[in-house]
């Protein structure tokens, strides 16, 4: 990736690698949250209980893997550069 001038005085840091497991959960969420969203949406309410479980199910799990890897992000000590000899 080309560096402009503003990342200049910043060194140059790996991406954090991300488990598999993230992924599938966060695909697994949104894929739930945008079901019950569109079946909700077709029905007219969330008031239906199925619809409301499915929706408040996907979203906490959705919310519980971005607190997650911004726990992972927090608990990680950033790297220092190694210093010239």
């Amino acid at each position: 990736m080309a560096r402009t001038a503003l990342d200049a005085d910043r060194p140059a840091t790996p991406a954090a690698p991300v488990s598999p497991w993230h992924h599938r959960v966060r695909s697994a969420t949104l894929v739930l949250v945008g079901l019950g969203l569109v079946v909700s949406g077709v029905l007219g309410s969330l008031a239906h209980r199925g619809l409301l479980v499915l929706f408040v199910v996907g979203l906490a799990l959705l919310l519980t893997v971005r607190i997650r890897a911004a726990c992972d992000q927090l608990s990680t000590p950033p790297r220092r550069e190694r210093q010239g000899r």
